[in-house]
């Protein structure tokens, strides 16, 4: 009960029994009615609701979220001013958005959507929501509980990043028209070179003049470009090689925001895409160029629990070796936003070495990872890290 309320019906029943004014008993009785029907109407305006969550998709951190709620009045009285909040943690439910329904008709349905800021990246489970309304005076609250288990996956912020940084980031370099020099066999294209048939190879790509002279079947292998390859480590290690300083979290974040600019921006310009981790344990992706290959990237960077221990073993030799660019955060400066440090392998895939602090492709890197959470690419001279 709103506490006003409560002060002004004690004040006029107090008044009423030392005045036994007829006017004043006739007022705290009007007053105890209107509570009693507010307090009865809640309750019977939702037991007839029901109510389901919509499954959430996935989000990015700082991008609008919207979550929806289906309502459905099966009573006979409408349902008014109805709100409509996650239950949970504190601190998490605070981040999320709540959702304002002003009418649900009799045998109605409404779909109320909550939209506001998405939180930080992770998973959240969301185990139950709550409808409450104050309608009608606004003296009592009534809510009812509605438990559904949904799943929230909130994806690391993306920024654009120049073409410039992440071609820089590509084994075998690109070409001018975006595709590598390199090729590999295929079944279109130029000629690329002859072999023995295999079972479940097409007969149109016999070569028959060329079985004959060899005494067995030969097959065309035609020449098909094979796109560039950006291989990114997230290296969240401590320079002293064990786990990184978990006090330094927003250094981690930028270096994650950055791991997934970069893996976004390289499926966009059609590169092949993989992903490792040291430091924090995740399962390695190798090389590929699907949408699917990209989700997956981005879903387990939304994964990474940086207050898990880390792993005990580092990346093989071989992972590092096809690395192309590596992502770690920069140490702190005091009054300066959380920084990441881009290091670029060297031509052939080999000892990777930070990106030279001027130039064209620095500039982009620091302007490129700026964004919402305050995740810039830090670039430093050679040989400082």
């Amino acid at each position: 009960m709103a506490p006003g309320f409560f002060g002004a019906a004690v004040l006029v029943l107090a008044t009423a029994l030392y005045t036994q004014a007829n006017l004043l008993f006739w007022l705290f009785g009007l007053g105890a009615g209107a509570a009693a029907f507010a307090l009865l109407h809640g309750s019977l305006v939702l037991r007839r609701l029901e109510a389901t969550r919509v499954r959430p998709g996935r989000c990015v951190a700082g991008a609008p979220l919207s979550l929806g709620y289906t309502l459905r009045n099966r009573g006979r009285l409408a349902c008014l001013s109805l709100r409509v909040r996650e239950l949970g943690d504190a601190a998490e439910v605070d981040a999320l958005p709540w959702a304002w329904v002003p009418q649900v008709r009799p045998g109605a349905a409404v779909l109320a959507e909550a939209t506001g800021p998405a939180p930080g990246r992770g998973e959240r489970r969301l185990t139950a929501f709550e409808v409450s309304t104050t309608f009608p005076l606004g003296l009592f609250r009534r809510s009812r509980v509605f438990e559904q288990e949904d799943v929230l996956r909130v994806l690391p912020g993306v920024t654009p990043l120049a073409p410039r940084l992440v071609a820089r980031a590509a084994r075998p370099l690109p070409g001018p028209d975006g595709v590598a020099a390199r090729v590999a066999p295929g079944v279109e294209g130029d000629f690329y070179g002859s072999r023995g048939y295999r079972p479940g190879d097409p007969l149109r790509t016999l070569d028959w003049k060329r079985s004959a002279r060899q005494g067995e079947l030969m097959v065309r292998e035609l020449a098909r470009p094979e796109p560039p390859r950006v291989v990114v480590l997230l290296d969240l290690r401590s320079p002293e090689g064990g786990a990184a300083d978990r006090a330094d979290a927003e250094a981690a974040e930028a270096a994650i925001r950055v791991a997934a600019s970069l893996v976004a921006r390289a499926h966009a310009g059609g590169f092949r895409v993989g992903l490792h981790a040291a430091g924090v344990s995740m399962p390695g992706f190798t090389p590929h160029h699907a949408l699917a290959h990209r989700d997956r990237l981005l879903a387990a960077l939304g994964r990474l629990d940086l207050s898990a221990p880390p792993p005990a073993a580092d990346p093989s030799p071989r992972v590092l070796h096809d690395v192309t660019v590596r992502v770690c955060p920069a140490a702190a400066t005091p009054g300066e936003p959380a920084a990441a440090v881009l290091c670029f392998a060297a031509t052939g895939g080999r000892n990777p070495r930070p990106v030279a602090a001027e130039g064209p492709v620095a500039q982009a890197v620091a302007v490129a990872a700026a964004g919402p959470a305050a995740a810039r690419a830090h670039a430093v001279a050679e040989g400082t890290r």
